[in-house]
């Protein structure tokens, strides 16, 4: 009855009076069978009347509700079609902002790629090999070798909590840092490679850098006319190891000190340098510790490290790297944390 409270419908207004009124009509002769044939006969026009009446009004109401029913079918098209050009443009948008961001981690993955030093690097009296596997496009590990002056080489290699953008960055802000103290450090303090750990602690907590990031850190500098290799540990988890080519292995394991991360505030480290003597033939394997993360399916221990470098000591350095790639190969692309590792010997 809507059509006929609201007004959406002038024609069954009209009907709906005249059946009103026809019914009035009907009943108010409620006497016809006392007046005779002429009152019947009457009476069944009216009746007739009023049933056609009734017709025509249920037939305008049935019509009015299709052409309702209709119109809201079109008004459901039509927002069942902006909703899917609406759908359409934001997918649109997400995919060239998805596209976009892509774009921008391949590129800082490219230029951290382009950071890393060269996989074989020699010297006068130092030779390099080294290796990255990043779980991710953008790696957490990082690792430098870089020329002090004519007769020391400088190195590091460490972990930043976490994977992805944000630790790219903090490799590149660490990566510019120390190339560019080292060489300051020397000149005012001599060789102590603590030195800049101290300093990059300082820096690093003047950064705004999240709370939650951390840094654990390896460095050392090489003297490569003496044969003495510096060293400074930044809470670093796996030791580096020495393989003498006598037999004997050692570990770096006399310097200790605390991860670089936000805690200024509450907590001021002490820093300090370690040596030992390398001779020709001397290996030192530096390494994070997704190498031994048994989640990575490698099943490989620190004991089994120390076996491989025994085995492949009198062999060409890339012996070493070339076992260590036959041992990643089945799982470098199912890797849950970060691989990297350089071996420096003395010559």
């Amino acid at each position: 009855m809507k059509y006929l409270i609201d007004g959406s419908s002038i024609t069954g207004n009209i009907l709906f009076a005249l059946i009103v009124g026809s019914t009035s009509l009907f009943f108010k002769q409620a006497d016809i069978f006392s007046t005779g044939y002429e009152g019947v006969l009457e009476s069944s026009f009216n009746l007739i009347a009023l049933i056609s009446l009734l017709n025509a009004f249920y037939r305008e109401l049935f019509t009015s509700y299709l052409l309702e029913v209709e119109d809201l079918n079109q008004q459901r098209e039509l927002y069942t079609e902006n909703l899917k050009e609406v759908v359409e443009e934001r997918t649109i948008e997400l995919q060239k902002a998805n596209e976009q961001l892509e774009s921008e981690i391949d590129a800082a993955r490219r230029l951290q790629q382009s950071l890393l030093p060269m996989k074989d690097i020699v010297y006068s009296r130092a030779s390099f090999v080294s290796e990255n596997f990043p779980c991710e496009r953008l790696s957490g590990d990082f690792y430098d070798i870089y020329s002090i002056d004519e007769d020391k080489v400088g190195m590091y290699i460490l972990d930043v909590s976490g994977h992805g953008i944000n630790a790219a960055l903090m490799n590149i802000y660490i990566y510019n840092y120390i190339r560019t103290n080292s060489p300051l450090i020397k000149r005012l303090r001599g060789d102590q490679p603590h030195e800049n750990l101290r300093y990059l602690y300082d820096e690093f907590n003047k950064m705004n850098f999240p709370d939650h990031m951390h840094v654990v850190i390896f460095i050392a500098s090489y003297d490569m006319k003496k044969g003495i290799l510096s060293y400074a540990s930044g809470g670093i988890n796996v030791l580096p190891i020495l393989v003498r080519q006598s037999g004997g292995i050692e570990m770096l394991d006399d310097s200790s000190g605390f991860p670089i991360c936000k805690m200024a505030d509450y907590f001021t480290p002490e820093y300090f340098s370690a040596q030992v003597q390398l001779y020709s033939g001397d290996r030192v394997f530096f390494y994070t510790d997704g190498l031994l993360d048994e989640r990575q399916g490698l099943d490989l221990n620190d004991d089994d490290l120390k076996i491989l470098l025994m085995e492949t000591l009198d062999e060409p350095m890339v012996a070493v790297d070339r076992a260590l790639k036959e041992l990643l190969e089945p799982v470098k692309n199912n890797l849950v944390d970060d691989i990297s590792y350089f071996i420096l010997e003395a010559k």
